[in-house]
Formats: C-alpha cells, sequence, structure tokens
C-alpha cells in the first residue's frame, strides 16, 4: 500500500491488535513466507531464471520476480504485527525482485514505502519516480504529489537557512562527517525544483530556485572533490547518479508528459521544448548539472564519469535534440569536444579484445562493440545505471550483470566504463563533425573550467588599481577595438564562479576577427584564492 495516511492507519491498527491474536498473524505470516521461499527455490532451480533474457515478456523472471514482491510484502506485514520497525529483510527482497525484473513499477513503488518509513524522502521521490517509469508502471502520481508537498512546506521552512549557507553567511562544513548536511540542502532545494515541474506550481519561483540550486550544487561538487576520504567520495557521486535520475524525469515529463515513458522511442524536439514553458526551466537544469559535471572531470577513468553518465546517455539517446541544444547553450559543445579529448588522451591497460565468448549471444541483443559491452558487464556496473527509461540496453546489463562470472579489478571496471563512454561520447560529437570553426578548436578548450587556469597568451598587463588586458596586433585595427567588462564575461560564463576560460574563450573571439582588445580586471581577479 502506497497511500501515507493508509499505511499511518494500518500501524495504528496492528497496534491496537491484542497481543494474542498478533502473534498467531505472525505465525501465518511465517507459515507463508516460508511457502514461498520453497516456491521459489523449486523455480530457480528447474527454470534458471538468470538464463533467460531480462525481457518484460519474459514469463519465468516475471513470476519469480512476483513471489519475491510477495515476500517483501510479507517480512513487511511480520515486521507491524511485531511492532518492530526493521525493514531490511523486506528492502532485501523488493531489491531482488527488482534487479531480477525491474520491469514492474510496483517493486519501485514497495521501495518507495520503504524510504518513507525511514523518513527518506529523497528515497522515496525517487522509488515513485522510478514507478512512473517502468514499462509496467504503478499509478502513484498522487503519492509523489503528497511527498513534493512535503519538501515544498520544509523548503519554505528552510529556505533562510539554504540562502545564508549558500551565500557564504553560514560556515561551509569541511568535515567528512558533515557531507550528508551538505548534501540535504543541496537535494531540499532539489526536489522542490522537481516539485515544481511536476505540479506546475509555482513558476514564478523557479528562477530563483534555480539560482540557489546551481549555488548549492557547486558547492557540492567542490566539497566533494576535495574529499580525502574516497569511499565518501563515491558515495556522493552515487547519491548523484539519482540526482541525474529525477532531473531526466523532470525533462521529459514536462515536455512529452509521463505517458511518454512507455513509448517505444519518444522524441525531443527543440519546437517541443520551446512550446512548454516548464520544459524550457527543465532544459536549463539538465544543461546546468551537464556542464558542472562534465568539468568535474579530469581523466577518462575519473569516478566523477559515473554520475554524468546518464546525462551523456539521455544525450545518446535524444540526438533529435541536440540543434537546439548547441544553439541555445553553446557550452554543450565544448563540453563534449573536451571530454572526446580527454578519453582520446587515455592509454588504456586493459585488453577490450581479450572476450571471444558468444555463448551469450550479445549479438542478438546489441549489433555492434558487444566485446566492451560484455567486459563492463563482467565487471559489474552500479545497479542504478539501469534504471529503465533512459538508458538504451538496460535490460541486457542487468541480464549479463547476472550471468557473468569473471570480475575485474577497480582500475578495469573504470576503463571499461571510460571505453563505452567513449562510444557515446564519439555519437554525440559526431554531429559538431563539419561545423566547428576556427574559434572553437579543440585545443582552445581548457582541462577543467572550474580551473582559472592560466591568463591568454600575448596580453599586456597595466594599470594601478586595475588591470588592463589587451590583445591583438601591435598597431590599431582598422576594424576598431573591443571593451570587455573582463568579472562580468567570466562570472557569466562560470554561472556562479570566476571563469579564465570564459574570458579567453571571449577575448579569442574578437582578436581573431582582427580587432583590438582590451579587457578590464580588478586586482582581486587575479589571484585564485580570491576569485
Amino acid at each position: 500500500n502506497s497511500d501515507d495516511e493508509e499505511e499511518e492507519d494500518d500501524d495504528e491498527y496492528c497496534a491496537s491488535i491484542p497481543v494474542e491474536i498478533s502473534a498467531e498473524m505472525k505465525n501465518l505470516l511465517d507459515e507463508n513466507v516460508d511457502y514461498f521461499m520453497r516456491l521459489l527455490k523449486a523455480l530457480f532451480k528447474n527454470y534458471a531464471p538468470l538464463n533467460r533474457p531480462n525481457r518484460s515478456d519474459e514469463c519465468v523472471r516475471q513470476l519469480c520476480g512476483q513471489l519475491l514482491l510477495i515476500l517483501g510484502d510479507l517480512e513487511r506485514y511480520k515486521v507491524k504485527y511485531s511492532g518492530q520497525s526493521d525493514l531490511t529483510k523486506a528492502q532485501d527482497f523488493y531489491n531482488k525482485s527488482h534487479s531480477l525484473y525491474p520491469f514492474n513499477g510496483k517493486t519501485c513503488n514497495q521501495m518507495a514505502v520503504v524510504s518513507g518509513k525511514k523518513d527518506d524522502v529523497f528515497g522515496s521521490v525517487y522509488w515513485l519516480i522510478r514507478s512512473l517509469t517502468t514499462e509496467k508502471k504503478f499509478h502513484c502520481r498522487e503519492t509523489l504529489n503528497k511527498y513534493f508537498e512535503k519538501v515544498r512546506q520544509e523548503f519554505v521552512d528552510r529556505l533562510r537557512e539554504l540562502e545564508a549557507v549558500s551565500s557564504g553567511k553560514m560556515t561551509t562544513p569541511q568535515t567528512s562527517d558533515d557531507s550528508e548536511k551538505i548534501f540535504m540542502n543541496f537535494c531540499f532545494t532539489f526536489l522542490r525544483l522537481q516539485g515544481i515541474f511536476f505540479t506546475r506550481i509555482g513558476e514564478e519561483e523557479v528562477e530563483k530556485i534555480s539560482f540557489l540550486l546551481s549555488s548549492q550544487f557547486h558547492n557540492f561538487t567542490r566539497f566533494t572533490k576535495n574529499l580525502t576520504n574516497d569511499d565518501l567520495k563515491k558515495k556522493n557521486i552515487n547519491r548523484l547518479v539519482h540526482i541525474m535520475i529525477i532531473a531526466l524525469f523532470s525533462l521529459q515529463n514536462s515536455v512529452l508528459g509521463l505517458d511518454s515513458f512507455q513509448e517505444e522511442n519518444p522524441k525531443i524536439t527543440g519546437e517541443q521544448v520551446e512550446g512548454s514553458p516548464f520544459g524550457r526551466h527543465a532544459v536549463d537544469q539538465f544543461v546546468q548539472l551537464f556542464l558542472h559535471l562534465s568539468s568535474a572531470v579530469e581523466s577518462a577513468t575519473d569516478y566523477w564519469m559515473v554520475a554524468l553518465t546518464p546525462l551523456m546517455y539521455w544525450l545518446f539517446i535524444h540526438q533529435e535534440i541536440m540543434p537546439y541544444l548547441v544553439q541555445k547553450y553553446p557550452e554543450i559543445k565544448r563540453s563534449i569536444l573536451r571530454l572526446r579529448r580527454l578519453i582520446k588522451k587515455t592509454e588504456f591497460q586493459l585488453s577490450f579484445d581479450e572476450v571471444k565468448d558468444r555463448e551469450l549471444n550479445l549479438k542478438e541483443d546489441i549489433a555492434e562493440n558487444d566485446v566492451i559491452l560484455y567486459q563492463i558487464l563482467q565487471g559489474g556496473l552500479n545497479e542504478d545505471f539501469n534504471f529503465i527509461g533512459f538508458m538504451p540496453l538496460q535490460h541486457m546489463f542487468l541480464t549479463y550483470k547476472q550471468k557473468a562470472t569473471t570480475k575485474y579489478d577497480g582500475q578495469a571496471l573504470l576503463e571499461a566504463r571510460a571505453k563505452i563512454f567513449q562510444l557515446v561520447v564519439n555519437k554525440a560529437s559526431n554531429f559538431f563533425e563539419g561545423e566547428r570553426s576556427d574559434s572553437e578548436s579543440e585545443e582552445e578548450i581548457q582541462e577543467d573550467p572550474l580551473d582559472m587556469g592560466e591568463l591568454p597568451e600575448g596580453l599586456e598587463v597595466g594599470g594601478v588599481e586595475s588591470k588592463v588586458l589587451k590583445a591583438g596586433s601591435p598597431c590599431k585595427s582598422s576594424k576598431g577595438s573591443i571593451v570587455l567588462d573582463g568579472p562580468n564575461v567570466a562570472i557569466q560564463h562560470g554561472d556562479t564562479y570566476f571563469s579564465a576560460r570564459g574570458l579567453k574563450l571571449a577575448i579569442n573571439y574578437w582578436a581573431k576577427r582582427g580587432y583590438d582588445v582590451i579587457a578590464f580586471l580588478p586586482e582581486n581577479c587575479l589571484s585564485y584564492e580570491k576569485v
């Protein structure tokens, strides 16, 4: 049962039942658990569901997944009648059911129920969204609305604190113990914005909340990047995978509606985005998330690739929207070309030509690159990469991940991820071939837009209270001079941070067209620590 109010009524009802009846109910539930466990073991022994393709029409997988779902419900009822609160066993059964047969929205809904019992609003929203996007979706729209209303109320209560942290008026936590607080500040602002997209109420708040969210996301990524605890860093990045999935849901739902998730090949075009006010806001959010994450990536095997993968795959699936994105957000193009450069420079240690096993009939599921995919599956991907409705080949990933027996070490797995990521980046960057101008060559793209880097070459520095940066020919150009407000150009390009790359691109743009370029900068902008 996914309805919060009815769930609370159930709890009150169970608490009022006499002890002897509760004991009898628990014995009955134990008997049912034993029965379904025996049935499940017999099915696994005689029909080997893991050896069958993970498709929505596969009967044995579906039946076993349903039995695991029932077992999860029974364990949850046992907890109720015993007056306890530990739902670990129920959650374990739900996880196994979802892994075995991920097309059933009811399973995701039950995961949301468990999250709700733990007061995990973010987890509840995430799993309710998953239940709406599966092939066999579970209708839980009203429940999701209730959670978004809870978020709205808490967001209003916490708004001053959130704004203070984002503006720097409060001390930003710097220890690993405070990582949770940083994430939750960002999380509540993020969920509030998604609530506006989903309910289509509160458009007047979008601009303010988006600005706050951008600042908080920047703080969260900077904090995570500077963590020395690798486990905590990976935990934060894996959380971002859930964030990206929810953001993709908001985008597609805002433009095409909920029914589009059950369509075979939904298309999103620029015309459709422009025709949807909330769709435009959701695309803005997608672009900001993409640019922030891609700027955090420093190498092809960087763990930040994990969080960027869902967004990159979404671009891979919806290539019809690329002309619109590139025209409206030129930074997307630069980021993708930069990612391609990073991957090109990577010297892979793992051979991707070793696997010759055709026993799994991979070519029945994919037309090319089967060896690379098989390598990834053998390494084992995080389950949350297999989200339904967004990533292609998700059923194949789950199936062969379960069937594969060989395990690679961590570095090999990162290389495998990078290799499949390369395929997607190349597909996306093929769109740019033949249209790149001299001012947009790959050589101009810096390694990390978050870093100030070096000032553009060939600049003369002068002035007392401010620095005047000049570029161009020694003699005055016949075309005249271009004067740039350096700080504004840099902040506009970097959103909430000073982007030396943005200033360099602006200077080079005009200098290559024959103008004398002058950029004014205050003294403090020449210090990395101050900007």
